[in-house]
């Protein structure tokens, strides 16, 4: 197994958030003796970004395009075979990266995620992900605050810390840009993965902090972030779900719960995924013949965890 890794962080007028975090970073993967780089992707800051840390590049956008286009930009630069994405926002720590990396030497693992405590909701682990079905709807359920000491499989790898493995993060697309400017990137992409037969993985050994929404909450309005929220669940669903049954619950609730939905937020919502309902029907022809798995049979891996 390669010892050697690239970091992936994407930042949005995030310099401060950087100078705290990216110390303790460059500290553990030095002391961890594996190659690395780290990629900083500017996602058009008001002010460029000025990083002054070693091993470390900055690559400044010339505009505003979001997480998933960020984290693509960045992962189409790094030269090595595995890819840690991280937020400006979480805080590593030492020795976190080596249980992350020995899951690799399973061939079939696309993706392990650390243990995510958030400090300021007495250190709940967002790490641990799963979901049931509510007719079509899927209620995902993040973060416990029950330890688990033992790996386990997840649903998705959150997009504040995850390390993949680069040639299926290429072979799946990446992040996709489907769900500009932000959220459901990271759920759709394990999905993704999981849909073609590759893994997931929970790791309690490695452990890193999140201070949870920093950038989105700065830069959105809180309606604005609910109904982005909104319209991408229903990309997800429209996107992902192939399984008969689930397409017909999902054809049902667009005609008649629309119908009776007084909800002004979820309209706009369900508007705004309609206006990209071109680009899932084209993803879902050309990714439907490479799934291995069916939808039920995913969410059935995690039932454990609600």
């Amino acid at each position: 197994m390669s010892l050697s890794l690239s970091v992936v962080i994407p930042a949005y007028n995030g310099a401060k958030l950087l100078n705290d975090n990216l110390p303790h970073l460059n500290q553990s993967l030095k002391e961890a003796k594996i190659d690395y780089e780290i990629i900083i992707v500017d996602d058009c800051s008001e002010k460029i970004l000025q990083i002054n840390q070693d091993k470390t590049e900055v690559v400044r956008l010339a505009k505003n395009s979001g997480f998933a286009h960020a984290c693509n930009t960045g992962a189409k630069l790094a030269q090595y075979s595995k890819i840690l994405f991280l937020n400006t926002d979480v805080k590593v720590t030492p020795e976190f990266i080596e249980p992350l990396l020995k899951h690799f030497s399973s061939r079939d693992v696309f993706a392990v995620s650390p243990r995510i405590l958030i400090p300021a909701e007495n250190y709940f682990d967002e790490a641990i992900t799963t979901a049931k079905l509510r007719g079509s709807n899927l209620i995902l359920k993040i973060g416990t605050t029950k330890q688990y000491n033992y790996p386990l499989e997840i649903l998705y790898a959150c997009g504040a810390a995850l390390l993949v493995d680069k040639d299926k993060f290429v072979e799946l697309g990446g992040f996709d840009e489907l769900y500009k400017p932000y959220y459901s990137e990271d759920l759709d992409l394990s999905y993704q993965a999981w849909k073609r037969g590759f893994r997931v993985i929970y790791e309690p050994l490695s452990t890193v902090y999140h201070l949870h929404g920093t950038t989105i909450k700065s830069v959105s309005k809180s309606n604005q972030i609910k109904k982005i929220n909104m319209r991408n669940q229903y990309l997800f669903r429209w996107k992902n779900f192939t399984d008969p049954g689930l397409v017909l619950l999902m054809i049902l609730e667009a005609i008649t719960v629309k119908l009776i939905n007084p909800n002004p937020i979820e309209w706009r919502a369900f508007l705004g995924a309609l206006l990209k309902l071109g680009q899932v029907i084209k993803r879902r022809k050309r990714l439907k013949k490479l799934y291995r798995l069916k939808d039920k049979e995913i969410l059935e891996k995690f039932k454990h965890l609600l």
